[in-house]
C-alpha cells in the first residue's frame, strides 16, 4: 500500500512556523489590513475554517497573531468602542520599568535651591538625577519647564536691609537681570532690586588707572 501524501494543513502549519521567526511583530497597516480581510471573510463574526492559518502564510507571522489580533479587535468593538483596536500591545508593555515615579522626581527637583536650577546639568548634580531622566520628565509633566527671570524694581527698605546682609555674606553671588530657572506653575521665582542699574558690576583687579 502506498504511502499517503501528508495533509494539506499539516504542510501549512510547518510552511508557518518556518516563517515565524521571518516577521515577529506585525506594524499597525499590516494589523488593519489582516483584520479587514478577516472582516470580509466572516460570516456572522465566525471565520471559516483555515482562515487564520491562510492569512498567517500571507503576512509571514504565526496563526497566533492573527488569532489574538482578531480576539482584541472584536473585543474592543464589545466594550463600546467606535473602531476596533488593532493596536500592538508591545509598545506599552516592553521596556524595563521605570526605577522613579513622576512623584519622585518631582519632590527631588522640588528640594534643590532655585540657584542650582538654572541648568540640566546643574540641576542633575544637585538632585542626583540623570539629565536623561529630567528631561523625559520634562516631556511628560508639561507643568515642568524652563522660564526666563527678570528682577522687579520693587523693594522696601526692610528688603533692600536684609538684601545687602545677604550679598555681604555671598559677595560673589553677583545677580544677572535675566536668569532661567527650572520649576513648576505654581512656583515663582522672585527677584527684585530698585532698578537694573543697582545691580552690582565686579571691578578687575589689577586693572592699570589711566
Amino acid at each position: 500500500m502506498p504511502p499517503r501524501s501528508p495533509r494539506r494543513t499539516g504542510d501549512a502549519s510547518v510552511a508557518v512556523r518556518d516563517l515565524a521567526d521571518v516577521r515577529k511583530h506585525l506594524s499597525f497597516g499590516h494589523r488593519r489590513t489582516a483584520y479587514e480581510t478577516l472582516l470580509s471573510v466572516a460570516v456572522d463574526g465566525v471565520l471559516p475554517r483555515g482562515a487564520l492559518t491562510e492569512l498567517a502564510q500571507m503576512f509571514r507571522c504565526h496563526p497566533r497573531t492573527i488569532s489574538r489580533l482578531w480576539t482584541q479587535a472584536r473585543l474592543s468593538l464589545r466594550g463600546g468602542h467606535r473602531a476596533a483596536d488593532v493596536a500592538s500591545k508591545t509598545k506599552r508593555n516592553s521596556g524595563r520599568y521605570a526605577l522613579r515615579t513622576s512623584d519622585e522626581i518631582e519632590a527631588a527637583i522640588r528640594n534643590v535651591p532655585q540657584m542650582q536650577r538654572q541648568t540640566l546639568r546643574s540641576l542633575s548634580a544637585a538632585c542626583g538625577i540623570p539629565m536623561t531622566t529630567i528631561f523625559s520628565h520634562m516631556k511628560k509633566n508639561h507643568r515642568f519647564k524652563a522660564r526666563s527671570n527678570y528682577v522687579k524694581p520693587h523693594l522696601t527698605p526692610a528688603n533692600i536691609e536684609e538684601r545687602l546682609k545677604f550679598a555681604m555674606s555671598f559677595w560673589f553671588y553677583l545677580t544677572k537681570v535675566k536668569r532661567r530657572y527650572y520649576v513648576y506653575d505654581e512656583e515663582v521665582a522672585a527677584r527684585a532690586v530698585k532698578s537694573k542699574r543697582f545691580i552690582t558690576i565686579p571691578c578687575r583687579c589689577g586693572q592699570a588707572a589711566i
